[in-house]
């Protein structure tokens, strides 16, 4: 039903965010490596 789509939507979406967040953390990281050297 339209309820599982429903949750597969928000799943997809979970994962998009953190996805980005972890990349947004690596990307930071990698600055502050580069700050530092």
């Amino acid at each position: 039903g339209w309820r599982c789509i429903v949750i597969a939507y928000w799943n997809t979406r979970a994962t998009w965010w953190r996805m980005a967040e972890i990349l947004v953390a690596i990307g930071e990281v990698h600055l502050l490596s580069i700050d530092v050297a």
